[in-house]
């Protein structure tokens, strides 16, 4: 990897016609033996800009129609968007953007596995500059048609609200708190559970002075309410 860095700029030309002849499907005997989008990933963590034409190729993956492929893609992009300290550079932003459309994804499996990769972006870097893109994404899936991907929206944006309150604005935790009226009791449970659990990093934080002791006092009234539920009981 050394030598990469060191010789990026001779290299680069070599590496971008091997890859995208993998990426083709061009030379189909050495792609059953290289999985490409590990060494495009290794390649990224050690000399990004050797990817710079290669990388735009990776947005025609995250669209194909193959799903295997589409999965990959989809792996890949949010290895590397949530690498410790990673900030998305210009080039890799509309990647970024289609990255988080597979959110809408016929497939439920891309559409988990994108929720799984921001959650983890989040969690390494909840004050990243795409946070308040990725969290309006993220609402956005609250009224997914499935109701295991509504479920898991809730547990990412709780995941993340628990493990750094201020990060995530309070109108966000408030659109969670309506999926206590979901039509899934799997849903309304797990909503009413995870709210809970905020509250209590609340009432453990509420002599910190980033947090407002008065914002959150509305979960408890929420979850007494779910009581009354016979469906909740």
């Amino acid at each position: 990897m050394n030598v990469i860095q060191q010789c990026a700029g001779k290299l680069e030309p070599s590496i971008k016609q091997f890859l995208l002849s993998l990426m083709s499907g061009d030379n189909k005997p050495l792609n059953n033996q290289v999985q490409y989008h590990g060494v495009i990933y290794d390649l990224y963590c050690c000399a990004p800009q050797v990817l710079s034409g290669v990388l735009p190729y990776v947005t025609g993956e995250l669209l194909t129609d193959q799903l295997e492929t589409r999965l990959k893609a989809v792996s890949l992009v949010g290895d590397i968007i949530a690498l410790p300290g990673s900030t998305i550079p210009e080039g890799l932003q509309p990647i970024f953007s289609e990255f988080l459309k597979r959110l809408t994804d016929r497939v439920v499996e891309v559409r988990m596995s994108v929720l799984e990769h921001v959650k983890s972006c989040l969690l390494s870097n909840p004050f990243r500059a795409e946070a308040p893109q990725i969290i309006s994404a993220l609402c956005d899936r609250l009224l997914d048609f499935d109701e295991n991907v509504r479920k898991q929206v809730v547990a990412v944006i709780c995941d993340v609200a628990c493990h750094t309150l201020n990060a995530v604005p309070l109108e966000t935790v408030k659109l969670v708190a309506e999926r206590l009226r979901d039509k899934s009791l799997l849903v309304k449970k797990y909503t009413m559970e995870r709210l809970a659990e905020i509250y209590r990093v609340f009432c453990e934080k509420n002599s910190d002075s980033s947090v407002n002791p008065n914002e959150y006092d509305w979960i408890a009234g929420k979850i007494l309410r779910c009581f009354y539920n016979k469906d909740l009981r």
